[in-house]
């Protein structure tokens, strides 16, 4: 017979969220299991493969400023929520926790990124922001 928590479980996965840009977002997964998680993202601006941003509970090097992991309140029962901070357009996509060090059941969830952000732009140069101006500048020397 086969106890179905041997190999651990969900206690919560990533849901599908949207966010403005400019705001932090907070993918949750927290697992039954004693190892990390990994967590991968697979960009919707992207046609490549997925992208790993967190491995065995660590976020991976290159991306310490864009992202943190909050391991909730309870040291002993630690969750691994995905931190992305100061949303961009680029960060929509489909976010994928992993258990047990990466070799375990998978969740997913997408990340919908919406507005403009709180300057008004989120970095993105859109041909229908600029404006052209043409103009004669008469000089008398």
């Amino acid at each position: 017979m086969c106890d179905a928590d041997v190999w651990g479980g969900f206690i919560t996965k990533p849901e599908h969220k949207t966010v403005s840009v400019g705001e932090n977002a907070k993918m949750k997964c927290h697992s039954s299991e004693t190892q990390a998680v990994n967590w991968q993202v697979w960009p919707f601006s992207s046609s490549g493969a997925g992208e790993r941003i967190c491995y065995n509970g660590d976020i991976v090097d290159d991306h310490k400023n864009k992202y943190s992991i909050d391991n909730g309140p309870d040291p002993q029962n630690k969750a691994y929520h995905l931190v992305i901070h100061d949303v961009k357009s680029s960060d929509a996509g489909e976010y994928t926790c992993i258990e047990r060090a990466g070799i375990g059941e998978s969740a997913s969830a997408n990340l919908t990124v919406t507005g403009n952000g709180r300057d008004g732009k989120d970095g993105i140069i859109l041909l229908s922001d600029i404006v052209v101006v043409d103009f004669v500048l008469h000089c008398k020397i």
